[in-house]
């Protein structure tokens, strides 16, 4: 990353919705100290209430599911860990309220996490006060499926506001 020219160098780092940990490995095999943090509990992931999803449905199966799901990650992350001989720290708990005992970071990244919350400024607050700098991106998937988005661009935020369409991937407008 740069900053007026100058390459920036992060010495410690906090990879906030982890998964199975790819961000963290990057970082780590550039030389950034890194502790991942993740949710601890499907229940705290809240989703898009589609009418004919099994979220809204049978909310019960679709945590027991998702709980499936996240379990996979841990242990997937456990895995990765062990085989690149990490030095990794691995928290879970509520990405919306992360415990102040973890440290001070130069940068929190925030890596297609924001959209799997209910309050994405209670969780931009959380990273902020632990960092230096945020890093913050979006999802990049290739989906059918319906989805709502948050498009801002720094000239110009309002744009934002706007319903968008992408014409390579949407077969049927937004309603």
């Amino acid at each position: 990353m740069s900053s007026h020219g100058r390459s920036r160098i992060y010495r410690i780092a906090i990879d906030i919705g982890t998964a199975s940990g790819f961000l963290t490995w990057e970082a780590e095999r550039r030389g950034v100290q890194v502790v991942s943090f993740n949710l601890d509990h499907a229940s705290r992931q809240k989703l898009l209430p589609f009418r004919d999803s099994i979220y809204m449905r049978d909310r019960a199966e679709s945590e027991r599911q998702r709980e499936h799901f996240f379990d996979g990650m841990k242990r997937g992350y456990g895995y990765c860990h062990h085989a690149f001989g990490s030095s990794a720290k691995v928290h879970y708990g509520n990405i919306e309220r992360i415990p102040l005992e973890l440290g001070h970071f130069d940068v929190a990244l925030l890596c297609s996490v924001l959209e799997h919350l209910p309050d994405h400024i209670q969780a931009i607050a959380s990273a902020a006060s632990l960092a230096n700098t945020l890093v913050i991106t979006g999802p990049l998937t290739d989906s059918d499926d319906r989805r709502a988005e948050f498009v801002g661009y720094a000239s110009h935020p309002a744009a934002a506001c706007r319903r968008r369409r992408d014409p390579v991937r949407s077969r049927t407008p937004l309603r």
